[in-house]
């Protein structure tokens, strides 16, 4: 059976590999306003790739010696560039380009120029190819080279750049977020395909004694060209907005025009653990089907930014659109920046604003505020509002007798046990001293008594341990109240509690006093 000839494969093999290299150069050089200087490194050790490639044809396809050994020199115009190129473009697009220090990289191409000079000069020499002759392969032949030593610091060199290479791509492939993972797989995948070829080489094993390097790393640069129309591997702007989301302390999430998420960022998937790559591509609706609230904002058109409370902690959610060149909608950036200090400190300032410091009770001010709104609700609605006046009895004879903060214990015993009996709905306030008023939306007054003797019992029993004292407080107290019928005013009804207060006090103190009836 006659043997199919296999120069024209390898040929057309080679041929498709130096092809390929120069479509990735150009494509790499078309994006390098993008990408910077690392797609000025891939395009350079893929156009390396495309000369390696196109010379070994002249090679494989010659005949004498001397012929060989001229298309090796033209090889060697491109392979001593191809992997430290290789090496800048991976260190550069896994984020280490500080590294890459102008020296450095100087540093980086003397074992290049080494390689390239003793090669040019090898016939003076012989430190670089000692001698060659070639092996017949039946069609075609190929050439057996014994090297010199410079050829084998080329070698060694490669290697280890080739280690480091590998190196940074496995870090990359650990300490990724799982989302990108994909990416350094496909380099890692290219890589593994060039280490393959190596070994092949190293080993002997290579049919006819053929130089697989070209066609090893044009398949593997083949996988990266792949990987860059597929999967856009090679894309920079994905690469570098990694290391960007990586370094942010704010969520980000990535709809697209349809709001499934493509995209999340590590700061974004501590705050929503649901946020795992089997997420990606799903609607956003549905991958955060525990957070309807988020979900709902994210998918809805907001230019404001807004507010939601995830895990006890408060965001500001906001959306920035993303359009294509033709300024048509493609998705929107959904950011989530984490506000609970300042949301706490507004609660704080709040706080301060309408609180007592010492009791936490409404403070007179916002007391009175809260207790107009009551009175236009009954107005408007109808209903009833009752008042209670709180005073201390002989409270100055505590501060005189124990001091000051024997006083605010007192005090703060009082507004814990109000607040403690009072509703959810009711104001309770400190306007001063030891005075307590407590404001009851939608109570009459014969409801009103039932809780001011309440907290009259409550008082009376408890008993506040000072130091070595035990220090007891009674409270007098006075009540009034309104309907809608009526036509006083909040000034009006607390003068009449305020006048029932002074009563029960003028009466012998820890008693309630309702204000006369006939005004309320």
């Amino acid at each position: 059976m006659e043997k199919i000839p296999l120069l024209p494969f390898i040929i057309s093999a080679q041929f498709v590999a130096g092809l390929s290299g120069l479509v990735m150069c150009i494509t790499a050089w078309r994006r390098r306003r993008l990408a910077g200087r690392m797609a000025v490194y891939f395009g350079a050790a893929a156009f390396c790739v495309a000369i390696y490639a196109f010379a070994y044809i002249g090679e494989i396809s010659s005949h004498t010696v001397q012929s060989v050994l001229t298309w090796i020199k033209i090889e060697y115009l491109a392979i001593p560039w191809i992997i430290p190129f290789w090496l800048l473009f991976v260190a550069t697009i896994m984020g280490h380009e500080k590294w890459l220090k102008p020296r450095r990289i100087a540093a980086l191409f003397i074992v290049p120029l080494i390689t390239l000079t003793t090669s040019l000069s090898n016939d003076g020499h012989r430190l670089f190819v000692a001698d060659a002759y070639l092996l017949d392969a039946g069609s075609f032949y190929t050439a057996q080279l014994q090297p010199g030593p410079f050829y084998w610091l080329g070698q060694v060199f490669d290697n280890l750049c080739l280690i480091l290479i590998t190196g940074l791509i496995l870090h990359r492939l650990v300490n990724s977020l799982p989302v990108f993972r994909r990416q350094s797989q496909i380099f890692l995948i290219g890589t593994m395909i060039q280490w393959a070829g190596l070994m092949v080489f190293v080993s002997g094993y290579a049919p006819y004694n053929l130089d697989l390097s070209s066609l090893v790393l044009s398949v593997s640069g083949g996988l990266f060209l792949f990987g860059m129309v597929r999967f856009r591997a090679l894309d920079l702007v994905p690469m570098a907005r990694e290391l960007v989301f990586e370094r942010m302390t704010d969520g980000v999430i990535v709809l697209d025009a349809i709001n499934r998420i493509i995209d999340f960022n590590l700061a974004a998937q501590k705050i929503l653990p649901e946020l795992q790559p089997a997420v990606i591509g799903e609607p956003a609706i549905k991958a955060l089907a525990g957070q309807t609230t988020l979900a709902a904002q994210m998918i809805q058109a907001a230019a404001d930014a807004l507010e939601v409370e995830l895990n006890e902690r408060h965001f500001q959610v906001q959306q920035t659109p993303m359009t294509d060149g033709r300024g048509n909608p493609t998705g929107k950036i959904i950011t989530l920046h984490d506000i609970t200090q300042v949301r706490r400190l507004l609660d704080e300032l709040h706080k301060l604003a309408t609180c007592d410091g010492l009791t936490g009770l409404y403070n007179r001010r916002h007391f009175t505020e809260l207790a107009n709104l009551e009175m236009d609700r009954v107005r408007r609605y109808s209903g009833a509002l009752a008042i209670i006046a709180v005073d201390l009895d002989h409270f100055k004879r505590v501060n005189d007798v124990y001091g000051h903060a024997a006083g605010d214990i007192v005090l703060q015993t009082a507004a814990n046990l109000l607040k403690s009996t009072v509703r959810k709905i009711d104001v309770p306030g400190r306007l001063g001293g030891e005075e307590f008023w407590i404001l009851l939306p939608n109570t009459i007054v014969s409801d009103a008594l039932i809780v001011a003797e309440r907290l009259r019992s409550r008082l009376e029993q408890v008993v506040i341990a000072y130091e070595t004292h035990e220090l007891r407080i009674t409270a007098s107290f006075g009540v009034a109240g309104i309907t809608h019928a009526d036509n006083d005013t909040l000034a009006d009804m607390m003068r009449r509690a305020d006048q029932a207060l002074y009563d029960a006090k003028s009466a012998g103190r820890n008693r309630i006093h309702v204000a006369d009836t006939s005004a309320g």
